[in-house]
């Protein structure tokens, strides 16, 4: 009996974080689109934010 508790407990859980809204970091950097940056949008290309559960707001701005 334990043992089908503690299971229905684990998929309940589990199955709770499939539904879950993206949550949205914002991030900075410094002029435009350059090679520094080139991380995050392999990063994203390949869906690894999405995976975690993340969604990147990248915005660049005139100066640090």
């Amino acid at each position: 009996m334990n043992s089908v508790l503690i299971g229905a407990a684990a998929l309940a859980v589990v199955g709770t974080g499939a539904a879950r809204a993206a949550e949205t970091l914002e991030l900075g950097a410094v002029g435009a689109a350059n090679s520094v940056v080139w991380p995050h949008y392999v990063a994203e290309a390949k869906g690894f934010y999405a995976e975690k559960g993340l969604a990147i707001d990248l915005f660049y701005s005139q100066s640090g």
